[in-house]
C-alpha cells in the first residue's frame, strides 16, 4: 500500500472506490489486467516447429563438461585460454570484475554444431571475427541486395513527418495495454513467470484450445505458394505466427515445412526473406542446428536458401529465431546452446554489419537460463551460456568497456542488460543493483559523452531495473533520470520521462517514500509547467504508472488524476489531447470521460481521433459507441484511423462492431476501404470472422493486396495470444536506431508486423 509523501501525492484512492469529492478510477474494461512496462512482453508458446534435423544426445555429449560438473561446453568452446576473464561489472560487486574478451568463440566438441549445421570451416562471416570493430577481416564479395520481409506496410507510421518521441513509444507498446480480442484474466503478481513474460504467455502456461476452422491451414498453404510475392510473404509468416496451433498434426508438420523450405529458395528476395523469418518465428528444438548455420553463414545455412551468402538481415531473422527458441523450450541444453549461437553470432559479425551484432545482444538476454548463480572453479569464468548470471557478467563487461563499440551495439547493450536482469527474482535484483546499474549511471549523468541511442536506451532499461522504494541505487536512477529532463534531445528527454514512469509502477522491497514522491513531482511539474513538446511524454509516463501499480492493486495518488484532467481542460494542441486522454485512460478515471469525449469532438484529425477513441476504449465507455460507430460509417481511408476506431468500438463493448464490419466489406467496392475493414477485423478479433476471411484468401477474383491483409487478419486473430511474438522487445527499443531485423522503417522489420 502506498504511504502518503507529504503535500506531493496528494490523497490517494484504491483503484474501483470512491471517496468524497475525489474522482473515481474505474474498472479496466472486460475485467482484464492492463500490462505494466516490462523488458519481458511476451513469446507465443512455439515448442512444436519444423524439425530439420533431430539435436541427437550423441551431439550433445560431445561437448564435454566444465568444471562445475554442468554438461554441454566446456570453457575452451568459448575460444578462451584458462584463466581469461570474461565480462565483468565494478570490482567487489556480485556479478565480479573482469574485461570483454576479444577473441571470437570456438564451436563446441570437435568444432561443428549438433547434426551437421556446419562449424568454422564455413565460409563468411560465421567463420569468426572480432567482438568489436576495427579488427579482422572484412567479408569478401558484395551482399546480395535485401528484400523486404513485409508485405505490406506497418501497421503504425513510426517514421511519420510528424511523428513525435512518445506516439513513436505508444505505437511500439500499445499492444501491452489495449487489446480488444482478451478475454478476462487474473491480475498479474509481480516475480511470476507471468509478470516477465506476458500474462498467460509463462513456460508452463496452456495453449489456446479453441478449434480452427479446417479450411485454414489449407487456405494459407495456398497464400504461401501463392506467385504473388505480397501474398506469399504474408501467407508464409502467418504459418510460422501460427505454427504451435498445429502442432499436434503430423501431417500439418510436413506441409508447412516442405512450403517454407521451398519459398526459402525463390528468386524474390520478398519471399525468401519471409519463409527464413516464419522459420525463426515457429522454430522448434530440431531447428536449432538450422538456426544457427543461417545465422553464422554456414554451409548448411547457405544450402537452405540455396546457395551464396546469408545475407544479414535474414542472419537477423536467425539470431531472433535462437533467441525465442531458446526462451520457449523446455530443454536446458537447447537453451545453452542458443546462447552460445548467439554469442558466436555477436563476436563474428562483419565491421559493416554491427546490426547484427546487436540484434544477437537482445536475442540472447532473452533466454532464461536455469541455473541462476556462477560457478568459477579456481578463478575460473564459467563460460557466458552457463548461467544467467554469467550471461549477465557478459553484457555488463560490454558496457563498461565500450569505447570501441559500434553505435548499434552500444544503443541495444542497456536493453539487453534489463531484459537479462528481468529474469531474475526481486531479491537477486536488489542484490546486484549497484553491479547492474552503476554502467548505466556513468552513461546517464555525463550523456554529452555518449550517443544519443546510447543515452536513451539506458534511460529506458534504468526504468526497467529500478523500482519505486527509496534505495540507494534507486533514488540514483531517479535522480539522473530527472536530469535527462533537460537534455538537448527531445527523443532523450521523452526517454527519461517514460523510463521514470516505468520505474513508478515497479514494485519495490518497501512501500514507495520519498523517491517515488520527488519523481511523481517532477512528472507533475512537466505535465503543468512544461514546453508543449515535453507536456504529453510526461502525462504518457504518469498514464503508464498509474496502470502498472492498478494491476498490482496498489493505490494511484489522486493528484495524478486532477492534474491530467486539468490539464485536458485546458490543452490547446491535438498533440496534448491526445497525449492526456490515453493517459487519463490508462490510469482509469472514468470521471475525465465527458473531457475525453469533448475532445475527441475537438480534434479534426483522423489518427488523432482514433487515439482518442482508443483511450475512450480503456475506460469502456458505452456513451461513446454511437459516435464511434458514425465514425466506422464515414471514410474509410486511412486504415490506421479505421482500425483503432474498431477496436475502441469493441472496448467499449459494441457487441455488434464485427458484424458491421462483414456487412461493410461484403458492400464495399473499394479496394482502399476494403484493406482498412480488414485491418479492423484483426484488431477487433472475433472468431466468427474467421470463415469470411479464409474466403476472402481464396477468392483469385479478390485484389492480391487485400487477400495479403485478409491473411495477416487470420494470423492475428487465431494465434490465441494476447501479445505478438516480437512483443519482448519494444519496451526497451526505440526508433530510430533499432537494428534491421527489428526495425527497416518501410515495413521490412519484425517489430513493424506489431498491430
Amino acid at each position: 500500500m502506498l504511504r502518503q509523501t507529504g503535500t506531493t501525492l496528494g490523497t490517494e484512492i484504491r483503484a474501483g472506490h470512491e471517496p468524497e469529492l475525489r474522482p473515481r478510477l474505474g474498472p479496466t474494461p472486460q475485467g482484464r489486467p492492463r500490462f505494466p512496462v516490462r523488458p519481458l512482453g511476451s513469446f507465443l508458446l512455439l515448442a512444436a516447429g519444423f524439425a530439420c534435423v533431430s539435436l541427437a544426445p550423441s551431439a550433445l555429449a560431445q561437448h564435454g563438461q566444465h568444471p562445475t560438473g554442468d554438461p554441454l561446453l566446456d570453457p575452451g568452446s568459448l575460444g578462451r585460454e584458462p584463466g581469461t576473464r570474461v565480462g565483468g561489472s565494478s570490482a567487489g560487486s556480485p556479478l565480479g570484475g573482469g574485461s570483454t574478451p576479444t577473441t571470437p568463440l570456438a564451436p563446441p566438441g570437435n568444432g561443428a554444431p549438433p547434426d551437421g549445421a556446419g562449424g568454422t570451416g564455413g565460409s563468411g562471416a560465421g567463420s569468426g571475427g572480432p567482438i568489436v570493430p576495427g579488427g579482422g577481416a572484412g567479408i569478401p564479395g558484395t551482399q546480395p541486395p535485401l528484400g523486404p520481409v513485409v508485405a505490406a506496410t506497418a501497421s503504425f507510421d513510426l517514421l511519420g513527418d510528424e511523428a513525435q518521441p512518445w506516439e513513436l513509444w505508444w505505437d511500439l507498446n500499445r499492444h501491452r495495454y489495449v487489446d480488444a480480442r482478451a478475454d478476462a484474466r487474473a491480475a498479474t503478481t509481480t516475480g511470476s513467470a507471468d509478470f516477465f513474460l506476458g500474462t498467460g504467455e509463462s513456460l508452463d502456461a496452456p495453449v489456446a484450445t479453441r478449434s480452427l476452422p479446417t479450411d485454414l491451414l489449407p487456405t494459407l498453404l495456398l497464400a504461401a505458394s501463392d506467385s504473388d510475392p505480397r501474398l506469399a510473404a504474408e501467407g508464409l509468416l502467418a504459418l510460422g505466427e501460427l505454427s504451435e496451433r498445429f502442432a499436434g498434426d503430423p501431417d500439418a508438420h510436413i506441409s508447412i515445412r516442405a512450403v517454407l523450405a521451398s519459398r526459402a529458395t525463390d528468386p524474390s528476395l520478398f519471399v525468401a526473406d519471409a519463409a527464413v523469418q516464419a522459420l525463426a518465428i515457429g522454430a522448434g528444438d530440431g531447428d536449432l542446428s538450422l538456426l544457427a548455420a543461417l545465422l553464422l553463414d554456414e554451409p548448411v545455412g547457405r544450402e537452405f536458401q540455396g546457395g551464396g551468402e546469408v545475407s544479414p538481415i535474414r542472419r537477423g531473422y536467425a539470431a531472433l529465431g535462437l533467441g525465442r527458441l531458446g526462451a520457449t523450450t523446455a530443454r536446458e541444453d537447447v537453451r545453452r546452446l542458443a546462447a552460445h549461437y548467439l554469442i558466436r553470432g555477436y563476436e563474428s559479425a562483419p565491421r559493416n554489419r554491427q546490426d547484427l551484432a546487436a540484434t544477437c545482444l537482445v536475442a540472447m538476454a532473452q533466454i532464461p537460463l536455469e541455473r541462476t548463480g556462477l560457478r568459477d572453479p579456481g578463478g575460473i569464468p564459467e563460460p557466458p551460456n552457463y548461467s544467467r548470471l554469467a550471461l549477465l557478467r557478459y553484457l555488463v563487461g560490454l558496457v563498461e568497456n565500450r569505447r570501441r563499440l559500434d553505435d548499434t551495439v552500444l544503443a541495444h547493450l542497456p536493453s539487453a542488460v534489463a531484459i537479462a536482469a528481468s529474469g531474475l527474482s526481486r531479491d537477486e535484483r536488489d542484490e546486484l543493483s549497484s553491479g547492474l546499474a552503476a554502467p548505466l549511471l556513468d552513461v546517464l549523468e555525463r550523456p554529452r559523452r555518449e550517443p544519443d541511442t546510447f543515452v536513451r536506451h539506458a534511460a529506458l532499461a534504468a526504468g526497467a531495473l529500478g523500482d519505486w522504494d527509496d534505495d540507494r541505487v534507486d533514488d540514483e536512477l531517479r535522480d539522473a533520470l530527472i536530469e535527462l529532463f533537460d537534455a538537448a534531445d527531445a527523443h532523450t528527454r521523452a526517454c527519461a520521462m517514460l523510463g521514470l514512469g516505468s520505474m513508478l509502477g515497479n514494485p519495490g522491497s518497501t512501500a514507495p517514500g520519498e523517491g517515488f514522491g520527488k519523481a511523481s513531482e517532477a512528472l507533475l511539474e512537466v505535465v503543468t509547467r512544461g514546453s508543449a513538446a515535453d507536456r504529453p511524454s510526461a502525462a504518457i509516463a504518469l498514464g503508464v504508472a498509474g496502470a502498472a501499480l492498478r494491476d498490482h492493486g496498489e493505490l494511484v495518488p489522486s493528484r495524478w488524476v486532477i492534474t491530467i484532467r486539468a490539464a485536458l481542460v485546458q490543452a490547446k494542441s491535438a498533440q496534448e489531447r491526445v497525449a492526456l486522454c490515453l493517459a487519463a485512460g490508462l490510469l482509469g478515471d472514468t470521471g475525465a470521460e465527458s473531457a475525453i469525449v469533448g475532445a475527441y469532438e475537438r480534434v479534426a484529425e483522423k489518427r488523432d481521433r482514433s487515439r482518442i477513441a482508443v483511450a475512450l476504449g480503456l475506460l469502456g465507455s458505452r456513451e461513446a459507441i454511437k459516435r464511434l460507430r458514425d465514425d466506422l460509417d464515414g471514410d474509410l481511408a486511412d486504415r490506421i484511423a479505421t482500425r483503432r476506431t474498431a477496436e475502441a468500438s469493441a472496448l467499449c463493448g459494441d457487441v455488434n462492431v464485427a458484424a458491421r464490419l462483414t456487412a461493410m466489406l461484403q458492400a464495399s467496392s473499394s479496394r482502399v476501404a476494403n484493406i482498412s475493414l480488414l485491418d479492423a477485423m484483426a484488431e477487433v478479433g472475433d472468431d466468427d470472422l474467421l470463415p469470411l476471411l479464409i474466403e476472402q484468401v481464396g477468392d483469385e477474383n479478390v485484389d492480391s493486396g487485400q487477400r495479403s491483409r485478409a491473411v495477416r487478419a487470420i494470423a492475428r486473430i487465431a494465434d490465441g495470444e494476447d501479445l505478438p511474438w516480437i512483443a519482448p522487445y519494444t519496451a526497451l527499443v526505440t526508433v530510430p536506431g533499432a537494428a534491421a531485423a527489428l526495425f527497416v522503417g518501410d515495413g521490412t522489420g519484425a517489430l513493424e508486423r506489431l498491430p
